[in-house]
């Protein structure tokens, strides 16, 4: 990864060649309260609630999990947009998951609070 004026650049996989690990368990992921360096995350099995840590702004998902560590949220408001996940490591303190949206895709890292 190459960091240009405070911009990441993460090398572009299609999200089809997303390797996960066979033995990956996310269970203790899929309901919970986690963070990322903008937002607060709160999820139920089958709904997400995210807030800008900064502005405020909240967007609601329904989660629709099609693998044991891989899901999608689709926006209950006009604001967000629909997300494909695919979680690639779990630990006690986070996770790791490739993203993908109508407007972007990248590699995060989602920690547990």
């Amino acid at each position: 990864m190459k960091e240009v004026k405070g911009v990441d650049f993460n090398t572009i996989i299609p999200y089809t060649d997303i390797k996960q690990p066979e033995d990956l368990i996310c269970d203790e992921i899929k309901y919970g309260k986690f963070e990322t360096d903008s937002l607060i995350i709160e999820r139920s099995t089958f709904y997400q609630v995210q807030t800008d840590k900064i502005s405020g702004e909240v967007n609601e998902y329904d989660i629709k999990w099609v693998g044991p560590c891989e899901y999608e949220l689709f926006p209950l408001t006009e604001k967000g947009h629909n997300m494909k996940v695919k979680v690639t490591e779990v630990s006690e303190d986070y996770y790791d998951c490739y993203t993908t949206s109508e407007i972007y895709g990248k590699k995060i890292r989602i920690n547990k609070m």
